[in-house]
């Protein structure tokens, strides 16, 4: 149910040395080959499955902090139900390492999925409004996704090849739960939407390439240019005009923006 690793450990290292046992630590950050635990953990970082995982903070059961003047205190515990006094851990986790150096992390851990789909929902007409009104439905149902995620048409293209607004929806459960709510998801979508479903290994390689959009400070970028990525909170269905938005900057100011974001 836990593991505890020191913070620089790769974050995907672990994921593969957890496989063989059926379990995992329940966070999908960006660069998962590159990142360290304790580099995620002090960022807070998350993807799209945040929505259905937690963030980093509700994976974090003990820490190991150092503080600059070289004193060694812990946080939390290393078991899954330990709840007395201060959760002192969420001030160090998003802290960016300017409270004190993580040094070894405990987290809790959940069991791989038995089956994973990705509903990939295109809407070429790109009416922001049609997208609205079928995530407010899509929500109002028993559904459980894992992300419930909207690209701009420029991510969908390097994506999934299709330039157009595209909602990304993934299911992890048993496979008749997850079929069913495939099903669920075809009897909601709109006539002017098309609907492609990804399975098995079609649907970890859409992911493999999802992790890797983000801009990444190790590698040189092509031309010279400039890279950067921007994290905005905003209410779920605002994304939508904040997208719709990045769109219209892109073309005023001539530059390429890649924009998702979670409308769960």
């Amino acid at each position: 149910m836990m593991v505890t690793v020191k913070a620089g450990t790769v974050f995907g290292d672990l994921q593969r040395e957890l496989a063989p046992y059926r379990q995992k630590v329940a966070l999908d950050p960006f660069w998962p080959d590159e990142a360290t635990v304790g580099g995620v953990i002090a960022a807070n970082d998350s993807g799209p499955k945040r929505l259905g995982y937690g963030a980093a903070r509700d994976s974090v059961i003990g820490l190991r902090i150092v503080y600059p003047n070289g004193t060694v205190i812990r946080s939390g515990g290393k078991v899954v139900k330990n709840v007395a006094g201060y959760d002192m851990n969420k001030l160090f986790i998003g802290a960016m390492g300017t409270l004190g150096v993580l040094s070894e992390v405990t987290l809790k851990l959940r069991p791989l999925a038995k089956y994973e789909s990705v509903v990939l929902l295109s809407f070429p007409s790109g009416d922001v409004q049609s997208i609205h009104s079928f995530a407010v439905s899509f929500l109002d149902t028993m559904m459980e996704p894992i992300c419930f995620e909207l690209l701009t048409p420029t991510l969908a293209e390097r994506l999934t090849g299709r330039p157009v607004y595209t909602l990304v929806i993934g299911f992890e459960d048993v496979e008749k739960a997850v079929h069913y709510q495939e099903q669920w998801v075809e009897r909601l979508c709109p006539k002017a939407a098309s609907m492609a479903v990804l399975a098995g290994e079609e649907a970890e390689a859409f992911w493999r390439t999802f992790y890797t959009i983000a801009p990444n400070g190790r590698l040189t970028t092509s031309g010279g240019g400039v890279e950067a990525a921007v994290k905005i909170g905003v209410v779920n269905l605002d994304v939508l005009s904040v997208l719709r938005e990045s769109e219209l900057i892109a073309d005023r100011c001539h530059v390429q923006i890649e924009a998702h974001g979670g409308l769960g």
